[in-house]
């Protein structure tokens, strides 16, 4: 691994351990303040990008993949710069912004590298995997946005079931599930 590379994953990792102390920084709150934490994880989050991108010239094979995942990474910083510098400031800001556009676009991005890194190294490679991995990834998201609508903006359940498109009943029953599988998994 060239110099350069090794020095950017070691400022990443610094930047990594500094975030890390600043969200778990003890009762009392953070030791950073509001703006300084921002534009740390900003520029964590461009490092980030910038690694990915940089793995696009070593691996040759897995060029494709890597770029991708480093777009993805790039599309997420700057939504989150387009928070930092413009939405923050906002009182209201708008929904959907040009923030949430790039966040979805990051999505597709990163899981399109994540599809080809799978297709390089796993073999063989059928469809029906491609179709197990995508209804896995839906049924944990459709869990995850079960739990975390209705605590993060305060909806009811019935709120929640109109925002994802599905009856109040999956909404309940899918967070019983959820909550019963964290039980379980930390009992």
């Amino acid at each position: 691994m060239p110099t350069p590379v090794r020095a950017l994953f070691a400022l990443a990792a610094l930047g990594l351990i500094a975030e890390t102390v600043n969200a778990f920084g003890g009762s009392g709150g953070a030791p950073y303040d509001g703006g300084a934490a921002r534009w740390m994880y900003t520029l964590l989050m461009f490092g980030g990008s910038a690694l990915c991108l940089l793995a696009v010239r070593h691996h040759t094979r897995e060029r494709r993949a890597w770029a991708a995942i480093g777009i993805g990474v790039l599309l997420w910083s700057g939504g989150d710069l387009t928070w930092t510098l413009w939405l923050n400031n906002l009182d209201n800001p708008p929904y959907p912004s040009v923030a949430d556009g790039l966040y979805l676009g990051s999505y597709i991005a990163i899981y399109v590298g994540i599809l080809d890194l799978l297709r390089q190294r796993v073999r063989p490679w059928r469809p029906a995997q491609w179709l197990d991995g995508a209804i896995g990834g839906l049924a944990s998201a459709a869990v995850a946005a079960a739990l975390v609508f209705p605590v993060l903006d305060g909806l009811t359940m019935r709120e929640a079931a109109r925002l994802l498109g599905v009856p109040t009943g999956t909404v309940k029953t899918r967070v019983m599930r959820a909550k019963q599988q964290l039980r379980g998994a930390l009992a």
